[in-house]
């Protein structure tokens, strides 16, 4: 009797203890999701492939396949009006961080600069050469660069805006930003390395390999020295920008992963080509939390302190409050919760 009952005590405390450390993946549908108006002549809404949040929360830029790049209301997301148009698709958006400035760039190789003085209206328009991939501005909003699919990176001052180049080792350029110590430039591509540039000097301060194909985002994650690059091949990497090295990286297997946000100083939220976006904790590696709603590709995320949004080629714009992404995460077991994805996960001192 004492050997069973030891037995069974020994039974529920593993049971207890297994129920504890092993968690799922709680699974969030999106609390909103819209489609923008067709614009004249086109019967069907534009794929989205580009967003950008004013740093008020008092607008959301939109833009995609039908080069229109639209403003909408970000307190209801309504749609407000088209302020202009590219020639091509449109496949980045920026504002400056007093929001004085809106950027967009995309395949007519052009930047269009927006200025709120000007009720968004009367762009300057800067050729860029090759198609253009993504633009962004600096933390103080002075500094200017752009990527496209070239090797060459456009590096403009914001006011007035004269234009310089500078060369990086990858071809095909899809990411570019500025890091939060020493300002210095990060690009990335098809070479799946993170290249950092000195924007003064052009030198190259160092490559760091990340991904086995096509690097196609990255984002910061404010406060934490990091930078957080996904890629075709299914990899998130996590990169200390001080010491420029990769801290660790995780692989979901089937997905191409092509947009990247950071959510706050522990979480990035991450999508791609199975429709799914991903709540991942930079510090441990664990996904936490998967959004549903999507029927297409996953093309871009954008973050505030109080929405996570996303744009996808099924022309949708979703949108999550960030208090319920926020959450602790959900034992396994509960009703609404889905099994974990099998992922790999690795620290790495490269």
């Amino acid at each position: 009797m004492l050997y069973r009952f030891a037995l069974v005590l020994l039974t529920l405390v593993m049971a207890c203890t297994e129920l504890s450390i092993c968690r799922a993946i709680e699974t969030i549908p999106n609390n909103l999701s819209i489609r923008l108006q067709p614009v004249a002549g086109r019967d069907y809404p534009p794929v989205i492939t580009a967003l950008a949040i004013s740093p008020d929360g008092e607008l959301l830029a939109a833009a995609g396949d039908d080069h229109a790049v639209r403003l909408l209301s970000g307190k209801d997301f309504s749609e407000q009006r088209i302020i202009g148009q590219h020639s091509d698709w449109v496949r980045s958006l920026d504002f400056a961080p007093d929001g004085s400035m809106l950027l967009s760039a995309g395949n007519d190789g052009r930047i269009q600069v927006w200025q709120r003085s000007r009720k968004w209206e009367n762009p300057t328009d800067i050729a860029g050469g090759p198609a253009l991939a993504c633009v962004r501005f600096n933390d103080s909003g002075k500094r200017i660069a752009a990527v496209g699919f070239d090797s060459e990176i456009f590096l403009m001052q914001s006011n007035p805006i004269p234009k310089s180049k500078l060369s990086c080792d990858c071809r095909d350029l899809r990411t570019a930003l500025f890091t939060e110590v020493n300002d210095i430039l990060a690009v990335g591509g098809r070479s799946g390395e993170l290249h950092f540039i000195h924007p003064d000097t052009g030198e190259n301060l160092g490559a760091v390999s990340l991904h086995l194909g096509r690097l196609r985002d990255s984002t910061l994650v404010r406060g934490a020295n990091m930078i957080v690059s996904v890629g075709e091949d299914g990899r998130c990497a996590i990169v200390d920008t001080v010491q420029m090295k990769m801290l660790r990286e995780v692989t979901i297997p089937g997905c191409k992963l092509l947009s990247v946000a950071a959510i706050d100083s522990q979480h990035v939220a991450v999508g791609g080509s199975d429709n799914l976006i991903r709540v991942l904790n930079v510090n441990t590696g664990e996904i936490t939390k998967k959004l549903t709603g999507h029927q297409g590709t996953v093309a871009v995320l954008k973050a505030n302190v109080e929405h996570l949004i996303s744009g996808s080629y099924d022309t949708s714009i979703r949108f999550w409050r960030l208090s319920q992404i926020q959450q602790h995460e959900t034992v396994a077991g509960i009703p609404g919760v889905e099994a974990a994805d099998t992922i790999s996960t690795q620290a790495t001192e490269r």
